[in-house]
């Protein structure tokens, strides 16, 4: 996909997807790609939530969590700005580097 968004950006000189897509005459076809590309990666994203959290527990179902999991995720998308979002991931990646760079740590001194 991004070697394809390169090459038409590079042949077309637009970056903007909506307007190459448009000029080749895709409109339809790109929002449905755009759609479908959506649906099965949220797909994928809450289930693997689900069989994650039935991995930690046998109480937790994959189902019922992946639907949990998709309904807080559309409840934030809704509600909070794009901004925020932007930011709560900048956050999150700063804490998440920390907790790899701990979590290493600790692995090191188990397997040591």
């Amino acid at each position: 996909m991004y070697a394809l968004g390169l090459a038409a950006a590079l042949f077309t000189g637009e970056t903007d997807v909506a307007k190459i897509l448009l000029g080749a005459g895709l409109g339809i076809t790109g929002i449905l790609a755009v759609v479908l590309s959506t649906v099965t990666t949220t797909f994928l994203d809450t289930y693997s939530a689900g069989a994650s959290a039935n991995n930690i527990s046998a109480r937790f179902a994959e189902t019922p969590v992946a639907v949990g999991v998709t309904l807080i995720g559309t409840v934030l998308a809704v509600m909070l700005p794009v901004t925020e979002y932007e930011t709560s991931c900048c956050l999150s990646a700063r804490y998440l580097r920390r907790w790899r760079r701990f979590d290493c740590r600790l692995f090191r001194l188990k397997t040591a």
